[in-house]
């Protein structure tokens, strides 16, 4: 019997493991853009077209409490600073057999801040101009 367990899910940034994520959905894997495109001619002949785009977005969410906040916030600062902090990203379920992953990805923008009575995430958004999917299961 497969067994999901989200405590294995593993967010590997520059080869630090980030911890701390939110309750509920904490990462988000996804391409800019399909794959193939499809075109239909008139008489209903149809042929696809195979994109080059392999570029992709990671979105996470961490615990305002979380380092990870304080590791990536500083990374941020020294890639506006130098343009040169792009760095490896990966997510794997250590539970499952799904593997996402990128030679060089970097974040697009600080966290938005919000304070409130209770604990708050922080949502990091990375961007890699090759993001290999490897969608799988348990």
């Amino acid at each position: 019997m497969a067994t999901y367990a989200s405590k294995k899910v593993q967010i590997i940034w520059g080869g630090v493991a980030l911890t701390g994520v939110m309750d509920d959905s904490f990462v988000e894997v996804d391409r800019n853009a399909d794959s193939f495109t499809q075109m239909t001619g008139a008489d209903g002949e149809t042929a696809r077209a195979a994109s080059a785009d392999k570029s992709g977005k990671v979105t996470v969410r961490f615990l305002q409490t979380s380092i990870a906040n304080d590791i990536l916030t500083a990374d941020m600062v020294i890639d506006e600073l130098t343009n040169t902090n792009a760095k490896s990203l990966m997510v794997k379920d250590g539970s499952g057999r799904s593997l996402h992953s990128a030679k060089e990805a970097w974040i697009t923008k600080p966290a938005k801040v919000v304070y409130g009575k209770g604990i708050e995430g922080r949502e990091w958004v990375f961007e890699s101009g090759e993001l290999l999917m490897g969608a799988a299961g348990n």
